[in-house]
């Protein structure tokens, strides 16, 4: 008997995935040419979005050619549409957005765009489209995370000042780049987090290897 999720008679059992399918991973770092990018082609059939030049030296890699946030909805609403999901995830099990934070500028450019202003601060007469950005913002990578797919998110690194819950005390933590209107979605629905950094040179200028 086929199952309906919406009856509460005949509801599908939630499962645990032995793998990565499903998962959402975003990785941040302060450091450039690390290989986050090299790594996350490595994911099973990945799709990568290009949000911005990450992909030189990374040959047959199937790609989206993205220049402003309208692509992004393009392809975001192929990925996503019932009528082309299924040809979609046929092909692509994994979407490798690279870089988070320039998704961000890109939507808020598109928001200031479609109000006819130059900053989200002069919209709505001095009051700011900061509702329609949160929501633009929303309504694009909501579909996208519920979709199923792997998703790898490759972000820029900032030192955000935080404080200690239960001292008061203060202290400095890198995070990924993003104001919280945008990047606490994909945040809060990432299953893993991780902040990478280099292991620096030796005396001799050659990388140090964590492993030999």
């Amino acid at each position: 008997m086929a199952i309906d999720s919406l009856d509460i008679f005949n509801a599908p059992i939630s499962t645990v995935s032995k793998d990565v399918k499903g998962k959402l991973i975003l990785i941040h770092s302060n450091e450039r040419k690390l290989g986050k990018t090299l790594q996350a082609t490595k994911f099973p059939k990945p799709y990568y979005l290009r949000f911005e030049q990450g992909i030189n030296a990374i040959s047959g890699l199937s790609y989206a050619p993205l220049t402003k946030w309208a692509d992004f909805k393009k392809i975001r609403k192929q990925l996503t549409n019932l009528k082309t999901i299924e040809k979609a995830q046929e092909m692509y099990n994994t979407l490798i957005v690279d870089t988070l934070d320039v998704a961000i500028r890109w939507c808020d450019k598109y928001v200031c765009g479609m109000q006819g202003v130059d900053r989200l601060n002069d919209g709505n007469n001095g009051y700011g489209l900061w509702k329609e950005y949160e929501n633009e913002w929303f309504n694009e990578w909501n579909p996208l995370l519920n979709a199923g797919y792997t998703i790898i998110f490759i972000s820029h690194s900032e030192v955000r000042k935080m404080k200690d819950p239960k001292t008061g005390a203060e202290y400095e933590q890198w995070v990924p780049k993003g104001d919280k209107r945008t990047i606490d979605l994909i945040v809060d629905d990432a299953d893993l987090i991780g902040f990478v950094r280099s292991n620096g040179y030796d005396e001799e200028g050659k990388i140090i290897k964590l492993f030999v």
